[in-house]
């Protein structure tokens, strides 16, 4: 999958967004990054958990990415 630095990138950090991110991130989901591995389902995760890391993650949006 992407690293966080290309998600960060690819996001903005808004609540709507970081709630949806946070939904997959405890469901799973695949098809958003072309044609690359499911992400794992986290279920025992709590939303606000989930949310913590998708903002820490969106946070990394101005730091480089080496390709």
């Amino acid at each position: 999958g992407p690293s966080y630095a290309e998600v960060a990138q690819k996001y903005e950090a808004t609540d709507a967004i970081i709630d949806t991110l946070a939904s997959k991130v405890i469901k799973g989901g695949s098809g958003v990054w072309g044609n690359v591995q499911q992400m794992t389902p986290h279920p025992a995760l709590s939303m606000d958990s989930a949310r913590t890391m998708v903002r820490y993650i969106l946070s990394l949006r101005n730091q480089s990415i080496s390709k």
